[in-house]
């Protein structure tokens, strides 16, 4: 292989890897990096829903930014205990939560509070709710039920 072909095959693969990096950013990638079986199973028997977030913001997809959000996320009332799952890469977290979806944006509101100084931020990627499944929240800003 001459050294022109080794550089074209580099620069594909390179090319190749950085596609698969942006699929990190998808939105069902993020649910899976935080999917736990064992919390959807606790979820559907004690009624409750699973909020499945992207962490957004500078230096989202690192350790310390998934610690933060676990920091933030922990101790706000309506999440369930032993529940929340945080991920780095993709950047996730998940946790079920009791309640309606006034107390989902009361929890959201809370952590972001928190996360402001991190410079990071969550938001609503998919609900699970036991006999419906993953569902897309609604848009910003309009009522209805998740």
């Amino acid at each position: 292989m001459t050294g022109r072909c080794r550089a074209a095959a580099g620069l594909l693969l390179a090319l190749g890897a950085a596609t698969a990096l942006a699929c990190g950013h998808c939105i069902e990638d993020r649910v899976a990096a935080v999917y736990d079986y064992g919390v959807a199973q606790q979820a559907g028997r004690e009624g409750l829903r699973v909020a499945y977030l992207g962490i957004a913001g500078r230096s989202a997809e690192t350790a310390a930014a998934a610690a933060a959000t676990g920091d933030a996320l922990r101790g706000i009332a309506g999440v369930a205990p032993g529940t929340l799952r945080v991920a780095a890469a993709p950047a996730a977290a998940a946790f079920a939560w009791s309640g309606d979806e006034a107390a989902l944006a009361r929890i959201l509101q809370t952590a972001n509070r928190r996360l402001v100084a991190a410079g990071l931020r969550l938001e609503l990627l998919r609900v699970w709710e036991a006999g419906r499944g993953l569902v897309e929240p609604p848009p910003r800003g309009a009522g209805g039920r998740m």
